[in-house]
């Protein structure tokens, strides 16, 4: 029973390029989901959920503002 957990170390290697992250401001638009949204922008729909307080079981209000933090990769 060797095999713990600590063979899965992978930190070091996993990102060696440093990842910016743009706040970008997202008006929601009729028909919008949390699904649609986090998928167009590359996030999960949990960090979408925590970066704006909101439910994810509710509908978005079409004119709704959301805050993203999206990657920018190369400037």
């Amino acid at each position: 029973s060797a095999s713990g957990s600590s063979t899965m170390k992978l930190t070091s290697s996993e990102a060696p390029v440093p990842v910016k992250m743009r706040k970008i401001q997202y008006r929601v638009r009729r028909g919008d989901l949390l699904s649609r949204i986090a998928q167009r922008f590359r996030v999960r729909v949990s960090d979408i959920v925590s970066w704006n307080d909101v439910d994810p079981r509710r509908y978005l209000q079409p004119g709704q503002g959301l805050t993203l933090f999206i990657d920018v990769i190369g400037g």
